[in-house]
């Protein structure tokens, strides 16, 4: 299920970098990437080192320890300057679909154009 999630974001990735690439979307990217990964690849390490039981109590404790720096990195990837200036439902989709074309390259309006 892991890889499937990870392949998932990759194609996303790939399909949005050029249009949304004023975004810094490598960082967000890998910033998902190193969540959806790091937790079962830790997982399985600690327990077929420590056993069962050791494990996964070792697996809370380095979830506790690397919480700060996961969220330092979700931070730094999904800066609050990157969003628009002005509240905007997620229920108005007209209003949102009109702040997105304003933000958008002129090649980018061409893209949305064609859709």
């Amino acid at each position: 299920m892991t890889l499937l999630a990870l392949y998932s974001l990759f194609i996303t990735y790939r399909l949005s970098r050029a249009p949304l690439q004023h975004y810094h979307t490598t960082l967000k990217f890998a910033a998902v990437k190193i969540l959806v990964f790091v937790t079962p690849v830790q997982r399985a390490l600690l327990v077929a080192t420590l056993g069962t039981r050791d494990g996964s109590w070792w697996q809370h404790v380095m979830a506790v320890l690397q919480s700060p720096l996961l969220a330092l990195l979700l931070f730094r990837a999904f800066p609050p300057s990157e969003l628009p200036s002005q509240a905007i439902s997620m229920h108005d989709t007209a209003s949102f679909a009109a702040s997105f074309r304003e933000e958008a390259s002129p090649e980018e309006q061409r893209l949305m154009q064609d859709v």
